[in-house]
């Protein structure tokens, strides 16, 4: 009874929750002028507080809160990307994520990245800027190659493949597993298949009426 007690008590005390959203905004393809070249993949922009009650979701709300603070985070990109002005604000696109997963896949993970990248590259014996398409062809080969069935009857040329598609896989997921250089966003393939948390673009619907206020913004934080 007293267990029982102790947890009705903690969920009265529960007050609400903070979250942090890493925000990134980009011009959308076939834009044209200067703005749509500098800015056609992902520019982090903002960091994104959200307040939501204790048994609220707040990654479900993070698309409709961007809709409704549009301006502001435009803004906060063009203070910092003076470009950036010169784009039509219905051309430009939303992506969130996380900051705890931005920080590690692209703050800390870029300081290390382009040793990684290089490497990598090097291991699928493609270029550094190589495309999707280059990338899926020089797996492919690279598996073939190194199948551990065409070393049958040979031990130790077995486990020698084994070690090396071990490498060739590592490889193809540092290199965004296939995303490539020429693919819709370099920013998107950063952290490969492990960056999960990573969306975008939100769709237009998601975001409702853009600049305008939502109910969750009146509403009282304590009900959800």
């Amino acid at each position: 009874v007293e267990e029982l007690d102790s947890a009705e008590d903690d969920e009265k005390i529960a007050g609400p929750r903070f979250t942090e959203y890493t925000l990134s905004l980009r011009v959308a393809q076939g834009t044209s002028g200067d703005a749509a070249v500098s800015f056609s993949d992902w520019v982090p922009v903002a960091l994104l507080q959200l307040k939501c009650g204790a048994d609220g979701d707040p990654i479900s709300l993070v698309p409709q809160v961007v809709g409704g603070y549009c301006r502001e985070v435009v803004e906060c990109a063009c203070q910092a990307y003076p470009a950036l002005r010169k784009a039509a604000r219905t051309s430009m696109q939303y992506s969130y994520e996380p900051f705890d997963s931005w920080n590690s896949f692209v703050y800390e993970g870029l300081a290390e990245r382009a040793d990684r990248f290089a490497e990598a590259a090097k291991v699928l014996g493609v270029d550094k800027a190589a495309s999707s398409a280059e990338i899926k062809r020089a797996h492919r080969s690279a598996i073939m190659q190194w199948h551990p069935d065409r070393f049958a009857g040979d031990a130790e040329g077995a486990a020698a493949a084994q070690e090396r598609m071990i490498e060739v896989q590592q490889a193809y997921e540092q290199l965004g597993g296939g995303v490539g250089c020429a693919s819709e966003s370099r920013y998107a393939s950063i952290g490969g298949k492990a960056r999960v948390d990573f969306h975008g673009p939100i769709p237009r619907d998601a975001l409702g009426l853009l600049g305008k206020e939502r109910l969750a913004q009146t509403k009282d934080v304590e009900l959800g």
